[in-house]
């Protein structure tokens, strides 16, 4: 019987203390303190220590637990009112465009070529390997007509001469180079062997395109200060 009645006796009191401590931590009755400093603060025994904190602020222990009270530095936040309205989203900063470095990749464009309206050629270039034909006829240029005879036509040459052996209209393609810049033109003449061409005043190498055949051959030099014509070029048919 006596264990039973230590242990109700045991529950008893642990009751009382809970309930003392919950009225007293509830300001339901006066703090312990009250009766010799007047005060109901818990804190109020806590030891004197003080903490600077980074802004130079002090503060002290304070509470049940006797903790340091928070610095007013770790609790700042931005207070600078926004000048952009809620409803707007700011515009991205514009991007400049990045001039090329000297280690950017090169384009390197193929070696063929193309013959524009004018009889011109030009080869690709930019960085999209295009052809770009003039297009409009540049200074120092000029119209120019001129006639291709091919001959011999006959193996010998007949004293007095023969009608029947005298130089032929070469139908079909030549090229003048200019002797300063290396432009080609290309002039493509009729049955009777003529042509007409916008082609820049210079000095210029006469030869057939690259890929003809052997014969005729056209060689020699022209040059071209004035429009008009014709130019007169002659080409070897290689009879013999």
């Amino acid at each position: 019987m006596a264990p039973r009645l230590t242990f109700i006796a045991l529950i008893a009191i642990l009751l009382l203390a809970g309930a003392g401590y919950f009225a007293w931590s509830s300001g339901i009755i006066a703090s312990p303190f009250a009766a010799i400093t007047g005060s109901n603060d818990p804190s109020y025994g806590c030891t004197k220590e003080a903490r600077v904190c980074s802004d130079g602020t002090i503060v002290t222990r304070s509470g049940p637990a006797c903790t340091f009270a928070e610095c007013p530095s770790d609790r700042i936040t931005d207070l600078t009112p926004s000048t952009t309205p809620p409803s707007e989203t700011p515009s991205p900063a514009p991007v400049e465009p990045v001039p090329p470095s000297p280690g950017d990749k090169i384009v390197a464009c193929t070696m063929d070529a193309k013959q524009c309206p004018d009889g011109s050629y030009v080869g690709r270039s930019g960085p999209n390997c295009e052809f770009v034909c003039p297009t409009a006829p540049v200074t120092g240029t000029v119209i120019v007509n001129g006639i291709v005879t091919v001959g011999p036509t006959c193996p010998v040459v007949r004293m007095p001469p023969d009608g029947s052996c005298a130089d032929s209209p070469y139908q079909g393609s030549i090229m003048l180079t200019n002797t300063s810049n290396g432009q080609s033109y290309m002039a493509t003449t009729n049955e009777a062997g003529e042509f007409t061409l916008t082609i820049m005043r210079g000095v210029y190498d006469v030869s057939r395109p690259p890929g003809s055949t052997p014969f005729p051959t056209c060689s020699g030099k022209i040059e071209i200060t004035a429009p008009g014509g014709p130019i007169p070029i002659s080409c070897d048919s290689g009879i013999r």
